[in-house]
């Protein structure tokens, strides 16, 4: 979720020209070069497979930042996964 960080300011930009789209996809693509590289013998990941792991992360980051926010009964952060605390950051960085 580092990599992810690093290109956050790519994925934040709102707009949709070809140009934007290709350098989303590069993005993504760096950050699955990065992924594999930290394991070299296991299961290699595509560009698109991490980008709907993060989609489909951000909803829980989404839902655990809402109840931080409000007060309510919510995970610490020391037992939040990394995933979900980087995109609880971008959710919060959206709002």
């Amino acid at each position: 979720m580092n990599a992810y960080a690093e290109y956050e300011f790519i994925f934040i930009l709102k707009s949709n020209t070809v140009a934007a789209a290709k350098e989303r996809e590069l993005a993504w693509q760096k950050i699955a070069d990065r992924v594999n590289a930290c394991n070299p013998t296991g299961t290699k990941r595509t560009w698109q497979q991490l980008k709907m792991k993060c989609k489909n992360i951000l909803p829980t980051a989404m839902l655990e930042f809402t109840m931080r926010k409000r007060g309510g009964p919510s995970t610490s952060t020391a037992q939040l996964t990394s995933s979900v605390r980087c995109c609880s950051a971008l959710a919060h960085y959206l709002e």
